[in-house]
């Protein structure tokens, strides 16, 4: 027999109980769990590799293991016989007075107090070997931190840019990076002081990660990245199209998107609805889109999707609190029910404090935004109604 998946924790257990004479923690087990045969034998030839032993000696440290939990030697390595071993010689005592000499100590005796010395020895290592096996197994599982927006700065410590991340990665950018932990930890740029996701690259080499060595990772600002890459999948499909339109992209920052992303993971069924640019609009004068927060910081987003209608995203990223998306609508004069905007282009124009809304060739539709009392986008009204 010899090592392999399913002995191998048995085997670490072992380690700390006799060796370091204390018990693994669960999660040093749980590293060494779910490993095939060939990996739970190079990580443990890697640990003793670490400890500086022989493969005599890894030899005698497993014969011992499957000795005391009575499974054959993993090596077949037949033991000296007893009676091949010489008997030692009885020296005649030197009687140089009426008194005996006193008896030599047993040779088994020294034996077991040099093992004991070199356990002691060996203690502190193994220990150190464990922990340095442990980290190379949270090393592998780092997961993943996903970007919200585009052009999101990547900083080492000291503030400099190193990098960028961008929702649809260029040859200079990245979308993901493995994060080290969900703490945040403080980065100051210029007079300011930012609080930020650490990360480490594909280059980060794992001694570097070991020895928390400062070059080995970066910082993200925490307000433009996510864990859930479930989210991150939304977000690179409903910024699909208007990613690449520049004015209206602009005006997207990082609140706004994960209003718009939050309203749509309310209704499941608009996953795969994506912004469209209303007019192909290029004109500075006017947009595509409606984006405007109130004094209590929920924000809201105005914009066509895909299906053909328009929509209002609603809620407060701060708080991630968000409204499933509804119809942007437009009372019709003498009538009270309200219609819903659809397969229709429209464009936006702010002026005196609510929006007035234009064809695409910039023609006045005769139609602006009512506000509630909370500050936000309500409905659309004709002008001229009384």
């Amino acid at each position: 027999m010899e090592v392999n998946g399913k002995n191998i924790t048995g085997i670490i257990k072992y380690l700390y109980e006799k060796r370091l004479n204390q018990a693994a923690s669960e999660e040093v087990l749980q590293s060494w769990s779910n490993l095939t045969d060939p990996e739970a034998r190079m990580h443990l030839n890697q640990l003793f590799q670490t400890w500086g032993y022989t493969q005599e000696q890894i030899d005698a440290e497993l014969n011992q293991y499957f000795s005391d939990t009575n499974v054959p030697d993993p090596y077949n390595a037949a033991a000296t016989p007893t009676g091949n071993i010489p008997p030692l010689q009885q020296q005649p005592a030197a009687h140089t007075s009426g008194q005996e000499a006193p008896p030599r100590q047993p040779l088994q005796q020294k034996k077991a107090r040099s093992s004991a010395w070199v356990w002691i020895l060996l203690l502190p290592l193994l220990a150190a070997g464990g922990y340095v096996v442990y980290k190379f197994q949270q090393f592998k599982s780092l997961h993943y931190l996903y970007v919200t927006t585009d052009n999101v700065s990547i900083r080492d410590h000291e503030g400099n840019n190193i990098g960028r991340m961008d929702i649809f990665a260029s040859g200079n950018s990245v979308s993901f990076l493995r994060t080290t932990d969900i703490n945040t930890y403080p980065v100051k740029v210029g007079d300011n002081i930012y609080q930020c996701r650490r990360v480490i690259f594909d280059s980060t080499a794992f001694t570097d990660y070991l020895f928390n060595k400062p070059g080995a990772f970066g910082y993200v600002n925490e307000n433009y990245v996510i864990d859930d890459k479930d989210n991150f999948i939304v977000y690179r499909n409903v910024f699909q199209v208007i990613n690449g339109v520049k004015n209206e992209n602009a005006s997207l920052t990082s609140p706004f998107r994960k209003t718009i992303v939050g309203s749509i993971r309310q209704n499941p069924a608009m996953k795969d609805l994506y912004i469209m640019n209303a007019c192909n609009n290029g004109d500075k004068s006017y947009s595509a889109l409606i984006t405007i927060k109130n004094k209590e910081e929920v924000h809201q987003v105005v914009a066509l999707l895909s299906d053909g209608k328009y929509y209002i995203f609603s809620g407060n990223p701060a708080k991630q609190e968000y409204e499933a998306p509804k119809p942007f609508q437009y009372k019709v004069p003498g009538v009270e029910q309200l219609s819903p905007y659809q397969n229709d282009n429209l464009l936006f124009r702010y002026v005196n404090k609510t929006y007035f809304i234009f064809e695409c060739n910039g023609t006045p539709k005769d139609y602006y935004t009512v506000m509630n009392n909370k500050g936000l986008i309500d409905y659309a009204k004709y002008s001229f109604e009384p």
